[in-house]
């Protein structure tokens, strides 16, 4: 697609700001729509004290209604996402345990896609918690396979997360789930790829839904706070896999407190994405550069 002017993208990362701003002014209000009470009560499991989770589409896990910083994003026409910061070692176990259940759907599934979208470390500094050897009696963790994928630039590994199945494991609710772990290693913190490795994340986003398809199975998508990165990967999984109009005409649309888009935008499908998933996790998609590449991909 022909680039967006900047005239455009400045138009539209304006709207798309205040309308974010106006739901981030509810994020206190007891029961408020855009509340992040919960996420404010949970300050050490965070990673970053300024991103939360709103309450309303939170995954919460287990019985004991677990926290996690993660929500369940909608993009209005069918699209089902997990957007999620990095987990840290302290809710190591609260993230497998969602993984494991299928928390985040309430449907239980034996295989989980989980895309990683940060380095480890960047520009020296700690940008997510090694996770893949977390050690859990309860949930054992072994690696199946990992191997290196060069047309998606990212690293591919297999888990194994549950005990294998015997005979006093028949139960589908104990069966070892397998996860599918995606490591794309070619997207700057705050940045946005290119030359090349436009072309990877096109082919890692199409490979992914690909994945999905086939295995009927939740995808997680992480960066390191889980909003710039995560969204506009989210957003990018929306606009380049588009559903039939059977399936948009009878998808249920993202709630909302807010007016509609301005007019000149509601035909605008970057527009109108972007601002759907921001319905259901906050700052999804970070800033204009995002934006921009979005707009270039779509």
């Amino acid at each position: 697609m022909a680039p967006i002017s900047p005239a455009k993208l400045e138009r539209v990362f304006a709207v798309l700001a205040e309308r974010e701003f106006m739901r981030m002014q509810g994020g206190k209000t007891p029961n408020g729509f855009y509340s992040v009470l919960n996420s404010l009560k949970h300050r050490p499991d965070n990673r970053y004290s300024n991103i939360l989770a709103y309450d309303r589409t939170a995954v919460v896990v287990g019985d004991e209604g677990k926290y996690l910083n993660a929500n369940k994003v909608e993009d209005g026409k069918g699209g089902t996402w997990i957007a999620a910061q990095a987990p840290t070692p302290r809710t190591f176990d609260t993230f497998f345990q969602a993984l494991y259940s299928g928390a985040a759907t309430g449907k239980r599934s034996r295989d989980v896609i989980l895309v990683q979208l940060t380095g480890w470390e960047e520009n020296g500094m700690r940008k997510a918690d090694f996770y893949l050897e977390h050690a859990m009696d309860h949930l054992p963790l072994k690696l199946i396979k990992s191997e290196q994928i060069p047309s998606i630039s990212s690293t591919v590994t297999h888990l194994q997360l549950g005990h294998p199945p015997n005979q006093s494991t028949k139960d589908a609710g104990e069966e070892a789930v397998t996860i599918h772990h995606y490591h794309f290693d070619a997207w700057p913190d705050h940045g946005v790829p290119t030359g090349q490795d436009v072309a990877a994340l096109r082919n890692l986003v199409l490979e992914v839904e690909r994945k999905r398809k086939e295995l009927s199975s939740e995808v997680w998508v992480h960066c390191s706070a889980g909003v710039g990165r995560t969204g506009s990967f989210i957003a990018l999984s929306s606009l380049l896999t588009p559903d039939p109009p059977s399936i948009i005409a009878s998808a249920p649309q993202p709630a909302t407190a807010l007016e509609p888009l301005p007019s000149d935008l509601q035909g605008d499908r970057v527009a109108r994405t972007v601002d759907a998933i921001r319905e259901c996790r906050g700052m999804l998609v970070q800033n204009p550069d995002q934006l921009r590449l979005i707009y270039e991909m779509q």
